[in-house]
């Protein structure tokens, strides 16, 4: 904000959303006078029969409603022709040259802060300012040279230079931005500090102005639609054909249509309306890391002096590039630039915006203009003579398309291998899978993996099959495990969604070295620590989770580099299938396998050599893992589970009671029908509290799944018969039985056993020795709170212990002295969603740890990196040994270094 003691009279960017909404209310509350402008233009109408309202409606209301809180104008501005002529129109023919262009960074430049400056022109605003996120520096207001500079944003993640990066100095200079020095999780906490009617609005992610129009209904509409045909770039075979070369981008996967993928589009020939794919998008012999930008606009009106240490923004979003550019003027004087990145970027597409930076500052941008470098994507001669055929209808029908050579699997079978290596799996001979390791490791060897575009593109990849693939995840967990699909996406697809997100929000910072102080005696040296990726990866999955815990380390595996084969569980077959299917399908399957069957499918796998094994499951199987694991010396992670007890104080309030039991069933039941290793196993309660709580867990049982549970569709079955036999025998055990004070019911026919609640089981029992692993939670009372401590340290170490109470000093004790993977207060499994938090277990319950940045350091080693110079060295060191070089080495490895001198100079003769 300028530094002013007087009001300014500011004209308000208002679009209907919270950003905006909170810049308006900041610059209102900080005293200036403001006006509101909503931008109305061509789109809406445009595609107003395609909704059975406006679009645009809903953001006028609640912009009308955001002012009318603190009567600050409002106006609507009509900038219909200015959009078509300045927007679209320039879209409609880059789309038409084969060119992708980014409306977002157009539509700031000549219409936001283009346009809409002009309309206001004669209003005698002293700035305009909008809910962008990124800082306007102005250097000083009443000089007419001073510059104005554009900087990053507080919060990286949303940072929006990037679409503000081709504005002019002159439209810098009248430029407001609020938000430039506020996260995005304060701006929603404003929004409801200032009780805006908007404050719980989503978050806009269409292109600018378009709303909730699909991008190829725009093109669509405006371009049309033209037959071509598919070509292969490497072989010139005839795949298919397509609605016009203009729906497609360079890197592009989805729309294709094609059959054993996955296919990316690599080039087009616009010409002939020719779309050239392959297969072999990310192989590290097709370099993207050299390309060329023109029509450049540097905000300061001339190129930075230091073209070699610049950073680059090749698309909106937190990573940066390290570059340098070589500008050269052409014949007919225009500047042409020349950018070299530090490693491949396969999403890079002509038409768009390149933006540059000098540590926080935006300098400028230009347009991309071609992308590959000369080693880029090869079309063979064959395709390019193909594309330049008049009638195309002598191709005939599409070739058959086969599938790659180290892909034996086809999208409607179970296995990855052929039926030739599931034999000899059974044989139990030792090289069924040498093979296909030996390509994962050939692959991980070319150095593919490490880089970070790769990384970054199969993280993306998990994103969109989760997406995509969303109705078969519910459909496959429903069939194998009777999973509603509001629970499916809880505990399966929105998590793993939220971890990859997180992944790639975070994985520059993950990947970078870290500096390592290095003692004095040691100079002249420097140190750091290196992230490295460990190699061949194999991860054996479980049932209960089967997407889950399948994809939760994969994120991992993948954000350090790895290659990865995944074992998921035989016990959900349709999720099996479907594993096979997504990851082949959206992920890269030279690095990235799926391998399914049974028992002797992990037996033969583990008599392999891998660089990692990551193991879900249960002790005994994972005896057999660490096992296997050791002939080897391979390093391993088990996630086993334990029988994790719940501690219930005696709790007085009525509010809390209420939260803590509706928790605790839902930790019991709500989570795959307490088939979950982290779930609560038992509850441990106070003799005085036991029938309350009884009461209460009935009440609120009821309340959640219905009085008859099985007919309301919310809680899973058990996965089995066998496992269906073992719970129904922990019940029929003697002595068992009768403690049951609710449910029981069990019908083998569904796999159904509905929520049952049992009251002192004896403690000698199954129920109380092994994991229960299902819908049954015993109670156990005793004298006093405090005797839980040692009820739960006579027993194994649990994956988790959760402690229902308000009581610091038992908080304290419990943490302290009892050992366990985590502990939670007031709250069950929440803890397993928490990026920030490892999730793992401890002793009995397994060792080693995930989720977010532990994910990538489960599957890194940091490697130590010292370099030393040679001007400074100490003799001492070298024999032959004397009392003197002794003393020195003593008071050296001390690091008494005034010591040291005065042993060295004789004035001292003991350290």
């Amino acid at each position: 904000m300028p530094n002013s003691n007087c009001p300014i009279k500011i004209a308000v960017l208002l679009s209907g959303g919270v950003d905006s909404s909170v810049a308006l209310r900041l610059l209102h509350a900080a005293g200036h006078s403001c006006t509101a402008f909503y931008l109305k233009i061509w789109f809406q109408e445009d595609f107003e029969n395609f909704w059975s309202q406006c679009p645009w409606e809903d953001d006028l209301k609640y912009a009308k409603a955001v002012c009318n809180q603190v009567d600050v104008p409002l106006e609507v501005v009509h900038l219909t022709d200015e959009y078509w002529d300045k927007v679209v129109s320039y879209l409609i023919e880059e789309y038409k040259c084969g060119r992708t262009p980014n409306p977002d960074v157009l539509c700031n430049t000549r219409i936001k802060f283009g346009a809409f400056m002009d309309a206001i022109s004669k209003m005698d605003f002293d700035y305009v300012a909008s809910g962008h996120y990124a800082k306007v520096v102005h250097t000083d207001t009443n000089e007419n040279n001073a510059l104005s500079f554009l900087e990053l944003s507080k919060d990286m993640l949303k940072d929006q230079t990037y679409f503000l990066s081709y504005l002019s100095q002159a439209q810098l200079k009248r430029l407001v931005l609020p938000l430039g020095c506020i996260p995005k999780n304060e701006v929603r906490k404003l929004a409801r500090k200032f009780d805006l009617p908007n404050q719980d609005r989503k978050d806009s992610q269409g292109i600018c102005f378009l709303g909730k129009i699909k991008f190829s209904e725009f093109v669509g509409r405006h371009i049309g639609e033209k037959e071509g045909i598919i070509l292969e770039a490497e072989t010139g075979d005839f795949l298919g054909s397509h609605r016009g070369f203009w729906f497609y981008t360079i890197g592009q996967r989805q729309g294709l249509k094609l059959a054993g993928g996955p296919w990316y589009v690599v080039e087009k020939d616009v010409e002939n309306n020719v779309v050239f794919v392959s297969r072999n998008y990310y192989s590290v012999d097709k370099r993207r890391r050299s390309f060329h930008v023109g029509s450049f606009r540097w905000i300061s009106g001339s190129p930075p002096r230091n073209l070699n240490q610049l950073k680059c923004k090749v698309r909106h979003g937190p990573d940066f590039y390290n570059c340098t550019l070589h500008l050269e003027l052409t014949e007919n004087g225009t500047e042409i630039g020349t950018v070299q990145l530090p490693e491949d970027d396969q999403g890079l597409a002509a038409g768009q915006f390149a933006a540059f930076y000098e540590e926080q500052v935006c300098v400028g941008s230009g347009v991309i203009l071609e992308s590959w470098d000369d080693n880029g994507f090869p079309v063979c001669e064959k395709a390019r003579e193909i594309a330049k055929l008049e009638d195309k209808s002598k191709l005939g029908k599409p070739v058959k398309i086969k599938p790659k050579p180290e892909d034996c699997l086809r999208n409607s079978v179970m296995i990855l291998w052929c039926q030739k290596h599931i034999q000899a799996t059974m044989e139990g001979t030792a090289d069924d899978f040498e093979g296909e390791l030996k390509e994962l490791r050939e692959v991980f060897n070319s150095g593919k993996t490490r880089e970070a575009s790769w990384r970054r593109a199969q993280l993306k990849g998990i994103l969109s099959l989760l997406k995509e693939r969303e109705s078969d995840i519910f459909k496959a967990l429903h069939q194998d495990l009777g999973k509603h699909q509001v629970e499916a996406y809880r505990d399966e697809i929105g998590t793993v969604a939220k971890s990859a997100n997180y992944a790639l929000g975070n994985l520059k910072k993950w990947m970078s070295s870290k500096r390592a102080k290095l003692p004095l005696a040691s100079f002249p040296s420097s140190g750091k620590l290196v992230q490295e990726p460990l190699g061949v990866v194999l991860i054996i999955s479980s049932w209960n989770f089967p997407f889950g815990l399948s994809f939760e380390p994969i994120i991992g595996a993948i954000a350090a580099g790895n290659v990865v084969i995944l074992k998921p569980s035989e016990l959900a077959p349709t999720c099996s299938s479907v594993l096979v299917d997504i990851i082949h399908n959206y992920l890269d399957n030279t690095a990235i396998r799926v391998v399914v069957g049974g028992p002797h499918v992990d037996e033969n796998l583990l008599r392999h050599r891998f660089d990692k094994i990551f193991f879900t499951g249960g002790a005994r199987v994972g005896q057999a893992v660490m096992t296997a694991a050791a002939r080897n010396l391979t390093p391993v992670t088990l996630e086993l589970g334990g029988k994790c007890p719940a501690v219930v104080d005696f709790i007085s309030s009525s509010w809390d009671r209420k939260i803590a039991v509706k928790r605790i069933i839902w930790a019991k039941f709500g989570v795959c029908a307490g088939q979950a290793c982290i779930g609560i196993d038992y509850i441990v309660t106070p003799k005085e509290f036991a029938s309350t709580l009884v009461e209460l867990l009935k009440k609120y049982i009821n309340e959640s799944f219905g009085y008859n549970p099985k007919d309301t569709n919310s809680m899973a079955k058990i996965i089995n018969k066998k496992h269906f036999a073992r719970l129904k025998g922990l019940l029929d055990e003697p002595g068992v039985k009768s403690c049951i004070v609710y449910g029981g019911v069990a019908e083998e026919h569904k796999l159904f056993i509905e929520p049952t609640v049992l009251l002192d089981p004896p403690l000698d029992s199954t129920i109380m020795k092994e994991e229960i692993f299902g819908p049954l939670l015993p109670i156990i009372t005793l004298g006093t709170i405090e005797d839980s401590i040692e009820f739960i340290n006579t027993r194994p170490k649990p994956l988790a212990i959760y402690g229902f109470t308000n009581n610091a000093n038992l908080q304290h004790k419990m943490i302290r002295e009892t050992s366990s993977g985590s502990v939670t207060f007031n709250d069950a499994v929440v803890q397993y969603a928490t990026d920030t938090l490892p999730f793992g277990g401890v002793g009995g319950s397994g060792f080693g740890r995930y989720h977010g940045k532990y994910s990538f350091e489960c599957f890194s080693h940091e490697k130590a990196v010292m370099v030393r110079g040679y001007l400074i060295d100490f003799g001492f060191r070298y024999p032959p040994w004397n009392d003197k070089k002794l003393q020195l080495l003593k008071s050296g490895l001390r690091y008494d270094y005034i010591k040291l001198v005065l042993i060295k100079l004789g004035l001292k003769s003991k350290a």
